[in-house]
């Protein structure tokens, strides 16, 4: 996967976690897809099933994820930037967020997340994180869960973000607001992370 990920022109990425605030979380794993139909799945954490070493992890993908000249693409893409630095795998290339497309393209869209998305846009039914974690007083985190039904979950959320941004993209291209996404929703995204990662400086005095 790792040879034919290095070759790809763009690809959908996403990071699976152990909760949701993106400067609290442990890295679960890494998910890609640069074709509809299919994911791949790279578990760095779990207890009940594989997982490889954070550091070959890194060895492996951080020149692919910094390599500027790869399109990445990605649903809520600010969360996983900031998550993939704080574990030493920065991203550039950062090119397409699929959420910030469609609001860009349809501000009054009842929901721009992924699930809503999927089932719009593709009549994709996604499975739900609670189908795997739980809810309530009972729920687990994602790294308690078998890596197997997390690989299912990981690899149908870039699949479906890759798939969302063929749709999509060609929406943006021929949009009038194509210049406010690519100019300045886009580039934001980095920033912002960029803001999020470092923090923000109090003058408690």
């Amino acid at each position: 996967m790792i040879a034919e990920l290095a070759v790809q022109p763009a690809f959908a990425v996403d990071t699976e976690t152990t909760g949701v605030e993106a400067m609290d979380v442990d890295l679960v794993g890494l998910s890609f897809s640069w074709k509809a139909g299919q994911g791949y799945y790279v578990p760095v954490r779990g207890f009940m099933g594989f997982a490889l070493p954070l550091d070959l992890v890194r060895e492996k993908l951080a020149p692919i994820l910094a390599n500027s000249a790869t399109t990445k693409i990605g649903q809520n893409l600010k969360y996983d930037l900031v998550v993939l630095r704080a574990c030493g795998l920065p991203v550039a290339g950062v090119h397409f967020d699929t959420m910030i497309a469609s609001f860009v393209l349809e501000p009054l869209r009842r929901s721009h997340g992924m699930d809503a998305l999927a089932l719009e846009l593709l009549g994709h039914r996604t499975i739900p994180i609670t189908d795997l974690i739980g809810k309530g007083k009972n729920q687990i985190s994602l790294d308690q869960v078998d890596t197997l039904h997390v690989a299912e979950y990981a690899g149908e959320d870039a699949e479906v973000t890759w798939r969302l941004y063929e749709k999509l993209r060609p929406q943006v291209e021929a949009s009038s607001t194509r210049r406010l996404f690519e100019a300045t929703e886009m580039p934001l995204v980095e920033v912002l992370a960029e803001m999020e990662f470092n923090g923000v400086a109090l003058d408690v005095g």
